[in-house]
């Protein structure tokens, strides 16, 4: 007969037995639910991960590309046609590259160039042509699967399409897994691609897996945690990344804890008979709190320990999930940081600067966003190559943090670019700026080489200039687009000048339109000899109206033109219709001249020179000739080159003149170096000259200087017959201005000719009959 004490022991025994194994139960689900969701997640961050190296690789590409589409040289080999010298420039920049796949299509997308044969993709690709903007995409050509990126060719209307593509390397796989410790295997049509793959060998087989042929789904099947990452759009699916975890890992994280579970619930149903409540009281508890835990860190909490002070089974166990949870939360936190930080500089990346900046807007601090940019990257990646000048870019981000001591964020946000966000105040903020503007003098050394980074900033304060990140983004570029054209080092951002910006981008793209449509004209203002009273010349002046922005005068739209490169087009447009109109204006019977303007860019260009020498001095009718005007801004940009071709149109008999004198930065030696013979005093100093004692003043002394030159000078602007007479008490040869004539077509200035002439000689006969 069983004894009441024996029959309540077992009873204690069998529910003790019950509880113990319902929480092990719990533990071992939970522990096996914490090892899932942690590889999930563990997934989860690889796919981010090798998402954002993928963008970066090609986002470097499309610079690359870019850098390509915005050579002048090349947009000018695009809009000819030379095959030769686009087969050249494309072999050349995708050899400094390293690029393999080089593309050029016309503006439909039609293929004009390709290295490889892209007939499966070629759908695809000009799909996205005919979305208009530049695009980036991982492609199969060739049985290899490559990086590309394919950019809009502007000149600045659309006359083409260039693409380069880089092999996808295994380098950036073996990266992959450096940062994540998760496998990836490229996938072709659910094959994997041998070469393009970090497992060592195929799962469950002995062979490399670069040398069989595996399925996906033979993969996914075996003892694998994966995860597929397809690639939209490109290939209809077809290609995708295999990421794999091999569970076995995972199971090995929470074995030993099951171990040890099932350990301790031994031990405690052996001491349940001699300290059954005791045993209980104990036992429970530390249980629960272990399975607490496991649930916790199973939903991703990895922030709290496990509380538990006793030194047995039951406290390994929690220090062994202690341990364990801040290794993961170790590597969490170094895969978070490296996907939000750049990898060569350490500095916060784009996508960190946008959540720094979101929360300075949401609690509306006011700081000032400085965009600072290497502005002659390109120059010195031609000359060391890209991979040596990023070395430096450590050495930047150093200088640039030293220099600051003000409260400040600086982060990385391209291969050229960097973002400062300063929240000292307003006025600390702009001292430290003026100090960023003098620290990027001195040079950088590495390997025994130096470099000197010219640094330029665009400044824009927040919340008052920019509301949110792209508004700043936006208006600090269009600061530091006028740091650049203004030749500053840094420049702060203007209200409205986003209007501003908005009409140079339109007056730009017309400008291309007016080019090829022929939508200027010219118009001639006499210029008179004080000395013999005849009309010795004309300046041919260009003016343009366009059918949707109107009247658009010289002085805003000649610049943009010499900043977009089209001003070459301009002059030989402007030279084309002078030689036309020369037939006509040589028919009045006298000699003349006509004056013509050229632009820095002109005098500098090689084959613009050899252009303009042909112009002036070929099948020109008898009694008119050509002549050109320079200022003095080409002697800024390079003033002994602008003297070596200057000297070669004097050279061949051509007339050169120096056209708004006074208003430049030229010295007086390089005027006495330079081969003119001819200044032209600028209409600021002469439209009041009559009332203005200063103007006087200047005047006179640049006669002198043209007289001790021995050079001979056109006053421009002049308006009344007070200034003329005063002109020609002074020596001065000649006027151009509205007290003459203002500017006219060639057809009322041969009518104001033979007029003027047809007065001169009534004036002659009546002194001679007088």
């Amino acid at each position: 007969m069983t004894s009441f004490r024996a029959r309540l022991l077992l009873v204690f025994i069998a529910l003790l037995s019950l509880t113990l194994v319902a929480i092990t139960w719990a533990v071992f689900s939970a522990t096996q639910n914490a090892g899932h969701v942690f590889a999930n997640n563990e997934l989860d961050v690889a796919e981010r991960v090798f998402k954002r190296l993928i963008i970066e690789d090609r986002g470097q590409l499309k610079t690359r590309v870019s850098l390509l589409s915005e050579d002048y040289g090349f947009r000018q080999a695009v809009a000819i046609g030379e095959e030769e010298t686009l087969i050249t420039a494309l072999a050349n920049h995708g050899e400094r590259v390293g690029a393999e796949m080089v593309l050029l299509t016309d503006g439909e997308g039609r293929v004009k160039l390709s290295s490889h044969d892209l007939t499966l993709v070629q759908p695809f690709i000009a799909v996205r042509i005919a979305e208009g903007t530049s695009f980036d995409l991982l492609v199969q050509a060739e049985q290899q699967l490559f990086q590309f990126a394919m950019v809009p060719v502007r000149a600045p209307s659309l006359i083409g399409w260039v693409g380069l593509g880089f092999p996808l390397k295994p380098a950036l796989l073996e990266n992959f897994k450096s940062i994540t410790r998760v496998d990836v295997t490229m996938m072709l049509a659910e094959r994997a691609i041998p070469a393009l793959s970090t497992l060592p060998a195929a799962a469950g087989q002995n062979k490399p897996i670069a040398q069989s042929n595996v399925h996906s789904s033979d993969l996914i099947q075996r003892d694998w945690l994966t995860r597929t990452l397809a690639f939209e759009g490109e290939n209809a699916g077809d290609i995708v990344a295999l990421l794999t975890v091999p569970s076995s890992d995972i199971k090995a994280q929470f074995n030993q804890l099951q171990q040890r579970l099932i350990l301790i619930a031994a031990l405690a149903l052996v001491l349940v008979v001699a300290a059954i409540f005791r045993i209980a009281n104990g036992l429970s508890q530390p249980l629960a709190t272990l399975a607490a835990a496991a649930d916790r860190m199973a939903a991703g909490d990895y922030d709290r320990p496990v509380q538990l002070t006793s030194t047995d089974e039951l406290g390994l166990l929690a220090n062994s999930l202690n341990r364990m949870q801040a290794a993961i939360k170790e590597r969490e936190a170094h895969i978070t940081f490296m996907a939000e930080h750049d990898e060569r500089t350490g500095l916060p990346n784009r996508e960190k600067v946008q959540h720094i900046l979101a929360d300075l807007f949401a609690e509306q601090t006011s700081f000032t966003a400085v965009l600072l940019r290497v502005s002659n990257i390109k120059r010195l990646n031609d000359l060391y190559g890209i991979l040596f000048v990023q070395r430096f870019m450590p050495l930047v981000a150093e200088r640039l943090k030293s220099e600051v001591t003000a409260c400040g964020t600086l982060a990385r946000l391209g291969s050229d670019e960097f973002l400062l966000i300063l929240t000292a105040g307003a006025v600390i903020n702009r001292q430290e700026i003026e100090i960023l503007s003098h620290s990027f003098s001195h040079p950088f050394s590495l390997d025994g080489v130096q470099i000197v980074f010219e640094m330029r900033a665009g400044v824009v304060d927040c919340p008052a200039q920019a509301s949110n990140y792209e508004f700043l983004i936006r208006r600090s570029n269009i600061a530091l687009t006028e740091a650049v054209r203004a030749g500053q080092k840094f420049y702060y951002y203007q209200d409205g000048a986003d209007d501003a910006h908005l009409r140079k981008l339109q007056i730009t793209a017309r400008l291309q339109h007016a080019i090829e449509h022929g939508n200027f004209e010219l118009f001639y203002q006499p210029q008179l000899s004080l000395l013999t009273g005849e009309i010795e010349g004309m300046e041919a002046l260009i003016r343009w109206k366009d059918e949707t922005l109107g009247s658009v005068f010289p002085d805003e739209f000649i610049p943009l033109a010499e900043e977009s490169g089209l001003i070459s087009d301009v002059t030989r447009w402007v030279v084309g219709r002078v030689r036309e109109d020369c037939m006509a204006l040589a028919s009045t019977g006298k000699p003349i001249e006509i004056s013509i303007n050229l632009s820095a860019k002109d005098i500098l260009d090689t084959e613009m020179l050899a252009m303009l020498t042909e112009a002036a001095v070929k099948d020109l009718p008898a009694g008119c000739s050509l002549a050109y005007e320079i200022t003095e801004t080409a002697l800024v940009a390079d003033a002994h080159a602008a003297r070596e071709n200057l000297l070669l149109l004097k050279n061949a008999g051509i007339h050169l003149s120096m056209d708004d004198f006074g208003t430049g930065f030229s010295s007086l030696s390089q005027l006495k170096m330079l081969p003119v013979s001819k200044l032209k005093i600028d209409k600021s100093f002469v439209m009041k000259l009559a009332s203005d004692c200063d103007d006087q003043n200047i005047v006179e002394a640049i006669l002198g200087l043209a007289k001790a030159l021995k050079l001979s000078v056109v006053a421009e602007g002049v308006e009344d017959a007070t200034a003329m007479s005063m002109l020609d008490n002074w020596g001065c040869q000649s006027i151009q201005g509205y007290h003459l004539a203002r500017p006219m077509p060639v057809t009322e200035a041969l009518v104001w000719l033979e007029n003027y002439r047809q007065k001169e000689g009534e004036m002659d006969r009546d002194v001679s009959n007088g």
